[in-house]
Parts: structure tokens; C-alpha cells; sequence
């Protein structure tokens, strides 16, 4: 005898006779026969995405991504730039990306910010996977995804390259919540899964800091998403032992950068200074509204604590008409958030003793909290519109008309976006001016060219030169030689600490000298 189970019906069949029983359609049929036309809605917010994050494709690099390309060239030996950090923040992963791009994109950014644009179309994605996962509705998935996708905060971090390292740890940490969403509904996965989970949310912690952020609450989540089962057992010790090991590997890691690298002491990623420890908390809370206001007001102007009210108000009410079968999957979903945004406010709460708007307002601090906030808003609503029961078409026309309108108006009323031409303006004068000088050298000859600050890279690194040498960096980037047109190339300084650092670089130790040997710009090469 064998049993199966078709939309509305149950069928036992034999070998000679089949008999129909008819069961009345149950939430689960309904899903089921939803299921198709569903197959294809996550174009939806992936197209509406695509649609707002697209100009992101003309940007150019932006301070740090100077630094870290220069440090990609040069770095001696090459594996030193793995495991440099920066900002507190632990990069192996982000690093290896960083490094195999130049190698194949070479200097040009459109290719690098492409890279971004389909990443965070996979996010999306991603989102609508597991909002349709905790809701059980695929219209209402379409709306938090493109809620979310479009965010004008989100351009604060798809940008800026160096910050792509947020965005790859954001696609680690969805696609283990996916799965942990989809085994909550009833998905079977393999009994190895788990590994590979925590595997993955291990690569996602040395992407950037908020993935060690979801590193630390993704057992909690897991926890609170499946039922009890020998595959919760399994990824509460698989996760829980990643949560274990990412303090450890971060100090190893921080002592590792330090002693390689010569990097000075910085602030704790994990605990921030304890001086600071009081602005945690504010900090947190005013990440916790203004993200809350970025994906419910989308750009437009209103207060923080306005959008924050409503998103708990909403979850409050439908947790009352619930019960305590909401609970879980809304503190899941403000686990999620609050993994990212706390060790954010741990690891810049220093900068809120002047403001915490300073940190609140910054979009860049948003990208990966923003989904949390999106989930737990969409689980509250699933609730609360449970009994709307207008036609299919009726819905569907009114997903679409949002989905035109939503993405229309946060185009229009969004501030514009930087894509630091300015930048590109002073990288291009840096390169003519060089090309200018070769090119009025003669044949053969090495060309002397007197090194200079170069503005771009930002205050921070350009105040301290033996870090980045200034326009001999920007060559060094950009020009795949110190031979050019058959002159050899060569940066002067006058500033010893300068020339000493350039010494142990793979391009610079060449490129960059010590004040020149003679008065002329030029001489006979040998």
C-alpha cells in the first residue's frame, strides 16, 4: 500500500481498488496550491532591486579602497594582506575577495561594483526565501524583500567596495537562517547540513564584523526556529561551537595582524573600550529605531522613534491575538538584528560621546541590521492580515502596483547618490600628470617624478604617507609596470620614514626613492 497526498485530497491507493476521501482544504493545501504561480514572485523584489541599486554600477573607488588595492600590490609576501584587519574589523575572507578581483578586474571599478549589484540581488532573494519561510505568504515575502532591496541606506554600503565585506557576510548569515527557516516548516536536509552551516557562518565571520555579530546569536536563532528534534541537537552544536570559536579566532587573528603587520593596538570588536561601555546600550537602541525608519519611511524624513513604536506596536498586538506561538519566530528575527547593529554599537560607541547620531545616521551601519527589523515587521503583519481575503487577482494587482510605485518614489525622493567622482577626478589628474612626465622623458631614460599626498585615500591614511606613499601608490594600482613606453619609472621623497617603509614592498621597494640622485627630472637609463 502506498500514500500520498495530492491539494485538497488524500489518496490510498492499492492494487486493485482506490478510494477518495475529501478533506477539507487546510492551510497547508492552500499553501500548496499557492506554491505556483510563487515559484517565480522573488523576481519581484529582485527586480525592483535591481532597479534602485543599479546606478551603484558608476561608482569609483572611495578612500579605503585605495589603501587596500595598494596594500593588494604590494604586500610582501603576498598572503600578509589576508590577514590584515582594519577598523577592529576581521577580513580573511573579504581580503582573499579582494585579491582575486584585482586579479581578474584588474584596476577597473565597474566590474568590482557589479560583483556588489548581483550579490545583493542574491540577498534578496534570500530574504524573500526566508520571509516566505516565517510567514507562509509569498506576497507578503515579495513585500519585505523589496522593502528591504530598494532601502536607499543600503547605497551607504554597496558604494563603497572596502564595505563589501558587510555584504558577504550578510549572504552567509541569510543563506544558514534560510535553511534553518526552511527545516522549520518542515524541510528534511541531509544530516551533515549542519556542518556545512556552520562552516559557512565561519566564512561569514571573517567577511566583516557584523558577522561575527551573527556568529554569536545564530545557535540562539536556531534554537528558537526548530522544534525540538535530533537536527536542532545537531545545530546547536555546529553553530554553537562556531559562536565558541570566533572570540578565539579573532584574538589570534588581531595578535597574528599585530605582530606580521606592525598594526598599532585598536579597539576591541567584540566588547568595544570598556570607558565606552555605557553608550552601548544608546547606541544599540538608536540603531535599533533609525533602522526600523530606514526600511518603513524608506528616505522619507521622519523620526526614528516613530518607526519604531509602530514596528513593536505591530508585533505586540499580533502577538497578543497569537499567543506564545509568535514569540519565537519574532525573537528571531530581532536576534538577527540585534546580532548585527550590537557589534556595531560595541565596536563605534566611542564615536557617540560626541553624538549618536553620529553612528545611528550612518547608512553604511544599516545594510545587514535592516533585514531583521524587515522579518520581524513581516512576521507581526503576517498575523494581523491573516483574514484579508480579497481575490488572487485583486492581490496580485496590488503587489504589483506597490512594487512600481515603492521602487518610483524612492528613486525620486532619495538624496542623490555619491558615486565620488571627485575622486575620479583627482585619480585621473594623478595619472595624467605621470603619463605627461613619461612621456616628455626621452627614449629609454628613467623618469624621476616627485612623489605627493594624494587626497583621496582619505584623511586618515593620507596624514601618515609611510602608510600610503602618496601618487607612487596610485601608479602602483593602476599601472601594472614600473616600465612605461620603455622609461622606467621612479617616485621621489624626501621624507625618509617614507622611503624606509617603501623598502619592503613588492612594487615599492623599486618605485619609490630616496630624494633623487641628481637635479635633473631624467637621466640615461644604463
Amino acid at each position: 500500500m502506498g500514500l500520498c497526498q495530492r491539494t485538497g485530497w488524500g489518496c490510498i491507493a492499492t492494487q486493485r481498488v482506490s478510494i477518495r476521501i475529501v478533506v477539507p482544504p487546510s492551510a497547508s493545501h492552500r499553501a500548496v496550491r499557492d506554491a505556483d504561480p510563487a515559484r517565480l514572485a522573488w523576481l519581484l523584489p529582485v527586480a525592483m532591486a535591481a532597479v534602485a541599486t543599479a546606478p551603484i554600477l558608476r561608482n569609483f573607488f572611495f578612500h579605503d579602497d585605495f589603501f587596500n588595492l595598494y596594500q593588494v600590490v604590494n604586500d610582501q609576501p603576498w598572503w600578509r594582506f589576508l590577514l590584515r584587519m582594519h577598523g577592529g574589523h576581521l577580513l580573511m575572507t573579504r581580503n582573499a575577495v579582494f585579491i582575486l578581483c584585482y586579479d581578474v578586474f584588474g584596476s577597473d571599478p565597474r566590474p568590482y561594483f557589479a560583483l556588489v549589484l548581483l550579490t545583493h540581488l542574491v540577498n534578496v532573494a534570500l530574504v524573500y526565501r526566508i520571509a516566505r519561510s516565517l510567514t507562509g505568504g509569498w506576497r507578503l515575502a515579495c513585500v519585505a524583500a523589496g522593502l528591504w532591496g530598494i532601502a536607499p541606506a543600503n547605497l551607504g554600503t554597496l558604494g563603497w567596495y572596502s564595505v563589501y565585506g558587510q555584504v558577504l557576510a550578510t549572504t552567509a548569515a541569510l543563506w544558514v537562517l534560510s535553511r534553518v527557516a526552511a527545516c522549520a516548516t518542515g524541510a528534511q536536509p541531509r544530516p551533515a547540513a549542519p556542518l556545512a552551516w556552520a562552516l559557512v557562518l565561519m566564512s561569514g565571520s571573517t567577511c566583516f564584523g557584523v558577522g561575527i555579530g551573527f556568529a554569536l546569536v545564530m545557535p540562539a536563532i536556531a534554537w528558537l526556529l526548530l522544534p525540538p528534534s535530533p537536527l536542532r541537537r545537531r545545530t546547536l552544536l555546529a553553530l554553537g561551537t562556531v559562536a565558541v570559536a570566533m572570540p578565539i579566532i579573532y584574538d589570534v587573528a588581531y595578535h597574528l595582524d599585530v605582530a606580521l603587520n606592525a598594526a598599532p593596538p585598536t579597539t576591541s570588536l567584540l566588547l568595544g573600550r570598556a570607558m565606552y561601555f555605557g553608550e552601548h546600550g544608546r547606541v544599540l537602541a538608536a540603531l535599533l529605531a533609525q533602522g526600523s525608519a530606514n526600511v518603513l519611511f524608506n528616505g522619507i524624513a521622519a523620526p526614528a522613534w516613530l518607526a519604531a513604536a509602530l514596528v513593536l506596536g505591530a508585533a505586540l498586538y499580533a502577538g497578543r491575538l497569537a499567543g506564545r506561538r509568535l514569540w519565537r519566530p519574532l525573537l528571531a528575527c530581532a536576534l538577527f538584528a540585534i546580532g548585527s547593529y550590537a557589534v556595531i554599537a560595541a565596536g563605534r560607541s566611542f564615536l557617540a560621546t560626541a553624538s549618536v547620531d553620529v553612528v545611528a545616521t550612518a547608512d553604511r551601519y544599516h545594510y545587514a541590521g535592516m533585514i531583521g527589523v524587515v522579518l520581524f515587521a513581516a512576521v507581526a503583519l503576517a498575523e494581523l492580515g491573516g483574514g484579508w481575503s480579497a481575490a488572487p487577482r485583486l492581490q496580485d494587482g496590488a503587489l504589483l502596483a506597490w512594487a512600481v510605485a515603492a521602487t518610483a518614489l524612492v528613486m525620486t525622493l532619495r538624496l542623490p547618490i555619491d558615486h565620488h567622482d571627485e575622486t575620479r577626478a583627482e585619480t585621473n589628474q594623478v595619472l595624467e600628470d605621470i603619463h605627461r612626465q613619461i612621456s616628455a622623458a626621452p627614449a629609454g631614460s628613467e623618469v624621476h617624478i616627485a612623489n605627493r599626498v594624494f587626497q583621496s585615500v582619505g584623511i586618515l591614511i593620507s596624514v601618515t604617507p609611510a602608510l600610503y606613499p602618496g601618487t607612487a601608490a596610485v601608479f602602483a594600482v593602476f599601472e601594472p609596470s614600473d616600465l612605461v613606453d620603455g622609461r622606467q619609472v621612479v617616485f621621489t621623497t624626501a621624507d625618509a620614514a617614507v622611503a624606509a617603509a617603501a623598502r619592503d614592498g613588492r612594487r615599492s621597494g623599486a618605485l619609490v626613492r630616496l630624494t633623487p640622485p641628481s637635479p635633473d627630472t631624467t637621466k640615461a637609463a644604463p
